[in-house]
């Protein structure tokens, strides 16, 4: 049985149900297989002019990345439709990737350093009944 917003959680049911789309609308568009090798986007990048998914292409040995979108040359014989050079677009993504991830890790950060604290807290309280307690059965004892 689901029972919504019942416990804290670090999104709330709305976010989750949209995180869930956008991760389906991913998955639909980009249903390619990802491939051993250094490429960032293997298998995940759509051409921006037929909508097909590009190849990854590795040149010089594997030290060389390129993306072209080659599927219907390979499946008509029509002309290729692109190609990009890989190195400079892994650079981009990573770079977009690392700054969308920043003030995340900074608010699960902060988050974090709260429930420490908080936690800190309660343990402090435990304790200092604690030791309420071990004084007053000591007086207890002394009184006795």
């Amino acid at each position: 049985m689901l029972i919504k917003d019942h416990l804290p959680a670090s999104i709330d049911w709305d976010q989750y149900e949209r995180n869930l789309r956008q991760l389906a609308a991913n998955t639909a568009q980009a249903g390619g297989v990802v491939r051993a090798g250094p490429s960032l986007l293997s298998g995940r990048l759509i051409c921006g002019r037929c909508g097909l998914a590009m190849a990854t292409q590795y040149t010089n040995s594997g030290s060389g990345l390129r993306y072209t979108c080659s599927r219907e040359a390979v499946d008509d014989g029509a002309p290729l439709c692109q190609s990009l050079a890989g190195a400079p677009l892994d650079a981009l993504i990573g770079r977009l990737v690392l700054e969308a991830l920043q003030p995340a890790a900074l608010e699960i950060s902060l988050q974090v350093a709260d429930d420490l604290q908080a936690e800190r807290a309660r343990w402090h309280a435990h304790w200092q009944q604690r030791l309420e307690r071990a004084h007053y059965a000591a007086a207890r004892a002394e009184r006795q």
